[in-house]
C-alpha cells in the first residue's frame, strides 16, 4: 500500500499538468497491482498497490502519447500502438524525471520487482549518464536537457 504523502504528492503533480487520475476500491485490469489506464485516465487503487512508483510509470504513458490519442488510451491499447515500443522508453525516461522533479528516490519507480527484474539497473543507468528513452522526448519537444522537462505531456 503506498502512503497517503506519496498518492497526494502524485496526484497533485497529475493534477497540475493535466493527467486525470481517479481513486478506485479495486483494479482487477491493471498491467501492474493497483494501477490501471481507462480512456486516458488514471485509476488508482491505494490498497491494490503493491509498489506505489508504479504509478509514475503508467502516468508517464499518458503523458507520452499524444494529447489526441490519450481519451483512446488503456491498458490493451498502450501495447498494440504503432510507436509503443518508443513509448514504453519515453515513459521509463518520464518517470525517472517525475520521480526527480517530486524528490522522490527514482528507487521508487525503479525497483527490482519491475521491469522484468531491471529496475535497480535502470535507475543507475540513469544516475550514470544513461539515456533510455530521452532521445524520443527530445524529438517530440519534452526535453532538451534530461531530466528537466520542457512539458510534462506531449501535445
Amino acid at each position: 500500500m503506498a502512503s497517503n504523502d506519496f498518492l497526494e504528492t502524485c496526484s497533485v503533480f497529475f493534477d497540475k499538468i493535466g493527467i486525470q487520475t481517479k481513486s478506485v476500491n479495486e483494479v482487477r485490469d491493471g498491467v501492474v497491482p493497483g494501477v490501471s489506464i481507462h480512456a486516458g485516465i488514471l485509476h488508482i487503487s491505494a490498497s491494490d498497490l503493491l509498489y506505489p512508483g508504479d504509478i509514475l510509470h503508467e502516468a508517464g504513458h499518458i503523458a507520452v502519447v499524444p494529447s489526441a490519442e490519450r481519451q483512446h488510451l488503456n491498458n490493451l491499447s498502450i501495447g498494440a500502438r504503432k510507436d509503443a515500443a518508443a513509448e514504453e522508453m519515453m515513459a521509463i525516461a518520464w518517470s525517472y524525471a517525475a520521480a526527480l522533479h517530486l524528490n522522490f528516490d527514482p528507487k521508487i519507480v525503479f525497483h527490482d520487482e519491475g521491469y522484468k527484474g531491471g529496475g535497480s539497473w535502470i535507475a543507475d543507468a540513469y544516475q550514470t549518464g544513461g539515456t533510455i528513452g530521452v532521445p524520443m522526448l527530445e524529438w517530440v519537444g519534452m526535453t532538451d536537457e534530461f531530466p528537466t522537462m520542457n512539458t510534462w505531456v506531449r501535445d
